[in-house]
């Protein structure tokens, strides 16, 4: 699983629509990220075969998940 924290990185001038647009943008890194950085290979490599990815992004009390198996 993979954190997002958009308040760090845009404040809180940000319009609603706009902050759901940004935490599904950061979801997606977020994912990408766990795929780039060969994260489940160690649990493939333990015998783990049900692999769930998670991407987690938030602002405030907004926040946004996506997932991936």
């Amino acid at each position: 699983m993979t954190f997002s924290n958009l308040e760090s990185n845009y404040g809180k001038n940000i319009s609603q629509n706009k902050v759901q647009e940004k935490l599904q943008e950061e979801c997606t890194l977020a994912l990408k990220q766990i795929t780039e950085k060969e994260y489940i290979s160690a649990l493939k490599n333990a015998g783990v075969e049900n692999i769930l990815k998670i991407g987690v992004a938030f602002l405030g009390k907004e926040m946004e998940v996506k997932f991936e198996r």
